[in-house]
């Protein structure tokens, strides 16, 4: 039993459970996962709910990037409220990895006690985080990125709010999984290539409503070689059918990082002598020829029309 003001896990009670959804996560498709109802006593969920900073915090890092919106996290431990960083040090303890390893059969698990990426999670009004796969190694301790913990912690959500998270398939075909991210329910999967996820839809919350949550990475020191990851080191975003949401991804990052480079007054010269749109539109233009599939292929055709014999 937890001292007051304190957190530990039931050591005893944790490989019962795990035990017990072996197998489920095993199986579970797209990708291995488990979903676990009101994981934490509720009393420790509840102080949690209550300890979560707000919207206003100073706090919070903002996470600016195209297909990532409204969303801040809060990684820094000395940052924590008192009683969440007690919790936090119960995720990464070697009770809760002994857990991870008899649910997953992943042996030589690593927590990161640096919360590298996770920590507290705050998306709001118009946010989203489109389907992406994982970074996978840690850029620090250059371990490989293998489980994610997420707990939500969202009192009374309502589903027309939407914010589920989704879990797709490696080929993309369409959303196999949704989880709405209920106060106290708990996500564990697989993280690799072959398990995309995420909640690309625009959050539809009141503004005095966030989704909230702690998220916590495991790791190991190499990984099978079936699961060897042969690109870059980032968060890879995915393209959902229908949508060109990967495709002009790298438009996107220029158009928004050219406008924060422009200086104040440029702007204001701009709109005031040539309007609110012309020059927006005619980069996003130039940068869609450059910068597309379309437009590298474009590029290809002149450059072979115009080449010497």
């Amino acid at each position: 039993m937890s001292a007051p003001g304190t957190f530990v896990f039931d050591a005893a009670g944790l490989t019962a459970l795990a035990r017990a959804k072996r197998d489920a996560y095993v199986q579970a498709t797209p990708f291995p996962h488990a979903v676990f109802d009101n994981f934490l006593p509720e009393d420790v969920a509840a102080r949690l709910v209550e300890e979560f900073p707000g919207r206003d915090s100073p706090v919070w890092v903002y996470n600016d990037r195209p297909l990532e919106l409204e969303k801040v996290q809060l990684s820094e431990e000395v940052d924590l409220p008192p009683f969440t960083r007690q919790v936090a040090w119960a995720f990464n303890s070697a009770v809760f990895v002994r857990f991870l390893t008899e649910l997953t059969g992943i042996h030589g698990l690593i927590a990161d006690s640096s919360l590298w990426g996770g920590g507290l999670h705050q998306t709001r009004t118009g946010g989203l985080v489109k389907v992406h796969s994982d970074f996978h190694r840690h850029p620090v301790l250059e371990l490989d990125r293998r489980l994610n913990v997420i707990l939500f912690l969202n009192p009374e959500w309502r589903a027309e709010w939407g914010g589920a998270l989704e879990l797709w398939p490696p080929d993309m075909s369409r959303s196999e999984r949704s989880i709405m991210p209920a106060l106290n329910r708990c996500v564990i999967f697989a993280t690799d290539d072959r398990s995309p996820h995420g909640h690309p839809d625009p959050l539809a919350c009141p503004a005095d409503v966030t989704r909230n949550s702690m998220a916590f990475y495991y790791y190991s020191n190499g990984r099978p070689a079936s699961e060897i990851i042969a690109r870059m080191n980032t968060t890879l975003f995915r393209r959902r059918p229908g949508t060109d949401e990967a495709d002009n991804l790298f438009t996107l990052r220029l158009i928004h990082y050219l406008r924060k480079c422009v200086p104040p007054i440029a702007v204001d010269i701009k709109r005031r002598f040539f309007g609110r749109r012309g020059a927006t539109e005619k980069i996003h233009q130039l940068a869609s020829v450059l910068f597309t599939r379309g437009g590298r292929s474009f590029i290809r055709n002149r450059s072979k029309r115009h080449s010497p014999p």
